[in-house]
């Protein structure tokens, strides 16, 4: 019996020796070449691809496993990763029986990717056109990994997972500790889409393009699939918002297709100025933060639609209650209710393809919107009413609108290209006609006070309004040209407000003034018709500058149209013409004009495609800064014959009893038919042509001064004789630059016979025309220069 207790203990000693043996010496046999060789392989064949590590070791206590450290895998077109150390525990029955079943990972800071195509690829041996090969979605990639690690418990530290598709990082785990398992695959129905994973994780979701940064999540328990991952009992952080949130989100491997949450928490200044800007508020109706939020339901898909149903309270303001569904081509509010102490309010709308279903009932102070929106640069006043409304922007005819509503200091609930203010609404609808009386809007930094009357018609919108100052480059950002406001909005959206169907409208506007291009018009009293092709204006009164205006012009897209008429009588020219240039040109007296101007054909009106006829007549004026009459008086002055005899041009200027133009504008030129002045020193006559886009002029004029005969005679005694009591007339011409003419003589044989024909009907008097000429500059005395 000794000796049978003996041979035992001996054993069992030796089996001790061995196995410390095997411990101290299995770590150096692992790392040798031909092992680590043939561990690299079976890894590789086990995962189905590359795999390379560094180190080795093997531990049998407290349970044996498998260190593998500083490690790298591959699976081409799916996972690739490294990490510092991947421990792999066996079951220990199988292994004493030779077998290596391995029950657990463990993966320690491991950097893992997935990359996938996007793109569907058909292998050749498949009928079905709808399966894809593995390495086109994420799901298969890790469907396909499943297979190879089912029955397999995980655990991971402080580890980093990132999506990849098309080379575009769709979403990224970062700081992730997790406990998971694979459950048992049912090999006869295996495929790659067998994922299934059951545990707990928290860490950091990042780089997600339907959120405005980092996630940081906790999840006691999640269920995934390859199409969609449910969890309860979560907790997350965005920006300065934290809820506990259930529920499901699909397709969380790629793009996020869709998610459908329970939320309750709280959401900060931060949360709530994204969600404002995700639903294209303005600025205004930023709610007060923070707002508590209790379990609401929020419905997200990758289309661009929401649906969210709950409740909030605003803080120390009133609760809300709300269900709302948005989609790219409809904003369907089933219910909002605001509720407080002082004020109760209900709304419904339902917009959708140019048509509007609308209730608004209820009553909302001063108080309840203050607590409600965050204020800064604005503050809330009040909205009562009780109105009922269905519009149809494209069938007007169909659109009833009954009740009244009143309110004042509101914006609208929506963003536009520019800021509007509702300073006072007041208005009352019966059927298809409502009336304003009156509504009080600033746009930018001016207010306009409308009254009248809007009317559904067969033929459109029949705008029958009265305002006080409208200024059309503040008013246009309004109507277009801007994508402010459309930041939040899917591309869907953005798309539909550019496709969606336009109003067809007749304003009839009778304004106190109206500015556009630098030009005011007081009053304006006329027609505007906005088509789908563009806008037609008929101008039935608009005074600008004093002259009085009146015509059509339309504004397409393929072109731009204009048929006008202007017409001054009895008016002070000075301020008329300051207005009109802008500048200080001190031409007075007092004036009638008539003119028509037309443009035809061209995408914008250009100064080269102008065409008009223009008759000028002033009388009992002075001239003193028009640059081409005072250039010709200075060049007059410094001739031998009328040397500083004429008026000094830029001291006195030129005093006349009757000035007149006639002409005619083609193509951008001004060609001046007829200019004739009687002037208390001088007749003038000319003709010739303004280029008005060079800003040149080519012209020639006759001069005749009535003060300078007897200096004539004096200095050229003979002309007494030749004269024979004609008038002396002196033709220049003048040319260049409008703002820097120059001036020289004119032979008399160069002179027409019309120009001629006009001086003589000026003067009723014969004439004679002589070539005036400018003194030689005195020779310098070399002694005294």
């Amino acid at each position: 019996m000794k000796k049978i207790i003996l041979l035992f203990l001996s054993a069992v000693l030796l089996l001790l020796v061995l196995l410390a043996a095997g411990i101290v010496l299995a770590p150096w046999i692992m790392n040798r070449p031909y092992v680590k060789d043939r561990i690299t392989a079976a890894l590789s064949e086990r995962l189905g691809g590359p795999v390379t590590y560094a180190h080795a070791a093997l531990s049998i206590l407290p349970h044996p496993h498998l260190s593998i450290l500083d490690s790298q895998f591959s699976i081409p077109g799916r996972l690739s990763g490294k990490l510092e150390s991947l421990d792999l525990y066996a079951d220990l029955r199988p292994l004493l029986r030779g077998k290596l079943v391995i029950t657990t990972v463990g993966l320690d800071h491991p950097d893992i990717g997935l990359t996938f195509s996007g793109k569907k690829v058909i292998p050749a041996e498949k009928k079905s056109p709808s399966e894809e090969s593995p390495e086109t979605s994420a799901a298969a990639a890790l469907g396909a990994a499943a297979l190879r690690v089912a029955n397999v418990d995980f655990m991971i530290s402080r580890g980093r997972f990132t999506i990849v598709e098309s080379g575009q990082k769709r979403l990224t785990l970062d700081r992730l500790d997790a406990k998971f398992a694979v459950p048992p695959i049912n090999k006869s129905g295996a495929s790659v889409e067998s994922l299934h994973i059951i545990g707990d994780v928290q860490g950091v979701l990042s780089d997600v393009d339907a959120l405005p940064g980092p996630v940081t999540f906790s999840i006691h328990h999640f269920d995934g699939l390859p199409q969609a991952i449910s969890f309860s009992d979560a907790e997350a952080r965005l920006l300065d918002a934290s809820f506990a949130v259930s529920g499901k989100v699909e397709d969380y491997l790629t793009a996020l297709q869709a998610a459908d949450l329970t939320v309750s928490g709280t959401a900060g200044p931060e949360t709530i100025e994204w969600i404002r800007t995700l639903s294209a508020l303005p600025p205004e109706m930023t709610l007060q933060a923070p707002v508590a939020i209790t379990p609401t339901r929020f419905i997200w898909r990758n289309d661009g639609s929401v649906d969210l149903a709950g409740a909030a309270t605003v803080s120390n303001g009133p609760g809300l209650s709300f269900e709302v569904s948005r989609t790219p081509e409809r904003i369907l509010v089933k219910k909002l209710a605001i509720r407080d102490d002082q004020s109760r309010a209900d709304l419904t709308l339902d917009f959708s393809k140019g048509k509007m279903d609308l209730t608004f009932s209820g009553n909302l102070l001063h108080e309840t919107l203050t607590g409600l929106f965050r204020q800064e640069a604005f503050q809330f006043g009040w909205i009562r009413g009780d109105v009922t409304g269905h519009v149809n922007l494209d069938q007007p005819m169909e659109s009833t609108i009954r009740g009244f509503l009143e309110g004042e200091g509101l914006v609208p609930p929506f963003e536009l290209p520019a800021p509007v203010i509702i300073n006072r609404i007041s208005l009352k609808a019966s059927g298809q006609t409502i009336l304003l009386d009156p509504l009080v809007i600033t746009a930018g930094d001016q207010a306009h006070t409308i009254t009248g009357s809007v009317l559904a018609a067969a033929d459109g919108w029949r705008l029958d309004l009265k305002t006080d100052e409208l200024d059309w480059e503040k008013l246009k950002p309004l109507f277009g040209g801007s994508d402010k406001g459309e930041s939040g909005l899917p591309s869907e959206m953005k798309e539909a407000k550019k496709t969606s169907v336009p109003m067809r409208v007749n304003l009839r506007l009778n304004a106190d003034s109206f500015s556009s291009g630098g030009w005011t018009a007081r009053p304006f009293i006329g027609e505007i018709l906005v088509r789908s092709e563009g806008v037609d204006v008929h101008v039935k009164e608009a005074r600008i500058c004093g002259v009085n205006i009146s015509g059509t012009a339309s504004f397409h897209a393929a072109e731009t149209k204009f048929d006008l008429s202007a017409a001054a009588k009895q008016q002070p020219l000075e301020p008329a013409l300051n207005c009109l240039t802008g500048k200080d040109l001190q031409i007075s007296g007092t004036y009638n004009f008539s003119g028509s101007f037309i443009n035809q054909g061209e995408k914008s009106p250009r100064m080269d495609t102008l065409q008009s006829e223009v008759v000028f007549k002033s009388k009992n004026g002075r001239i003193i800064h028009d640059v081409a009459v005072m250039r010709v008086l200075q060049y007059l002055n410094a001739t031998e014959l009328l040397k500083g005899k004429l008026p000094d041009a830029q001291k006195e200027g030129l005093a006349y009893s009757k000035l007149s133009i006639r002409g005619k504008i083609k193509n951008g030129v001004f060609v001046m038919k007829e200019f004739v002045l009687h002037g208390l020193a001088a007749d003038i006559t000319g003709r010739g042509t303004f280029d008005l886009s060079k800003r040149t002029v080519e012209a020639v004029y006759l001069v005749a001064p009535f003060t300078t005969a007897d200096s004539v005679v004096k200095h050229v005694p003979v002309l007494k004789d030749v004269l024979g009591g004609s008038i002396l007339t002196i033709p220049v011409r003048v040319s260049g630059s409008y703002d820097d003419p120059a001036v020289t003589p004119l032979s008399p044989e160069a002179v027409g016979d019309e120009l001629g024909g006009m001086m003589k009907r000026i003067l009723k008097l014969p004439f004679k025309l002589i070539e005036p000429v400018i003194p030689k500059p005195k020779a310098k005395n070399p002694s005294n220069p």
